[in-house]
């Protein structure tokens, strides 16, 4: 199994979606301040968020021999504190995402 991880389109530093009622909420932060929130049906959340996705990959997580996880940092810029959504939606930190791993050479 692998999963790849992508920026968001600049200067997007992080995307938050909260499902209320019939709505989800997508909330943008650009240069990590609050700039808005998009109300959209419920479900429209990640269509939306699609759109605030680059296509640059910057992490790759694969499973090597046993059970053992190894990621590759694909951009060497690649900042521990920035927000990066896997190819299955999930928004984490960098940080997060490497201390589940062990790290591979670029």
């Amino acid at each position: 199994m692998s999963t790849d991880y992508y920026r968001f389109n600049k200067p997007i530093t992080s995307i938050r979606i909260e499902s209320e009622g019939s709505h989800d909420k997508v909330s943008v932060w650009v240069d990590h301040a609050a700039s808005g929130t998009l109300v959209v049906n419920k479900g429209q959340g990640y269509d939306i968020l699609k759109m605030f996705v680059s296509s640059e990959k910057v992490l790759h997580s694969y499973a090597g021999p046993g059970a053992t996880a190894f990621i590759n940092k694909c951009v060497l810029d690649l900042s521990d504190d920035e927000y990066v959504i896997s190819d299955s939606g999930r928004i984490s930190m960098v940080r997060d995402v490497l201390s589940e791993r062990t790290l591979k050479g670029a």
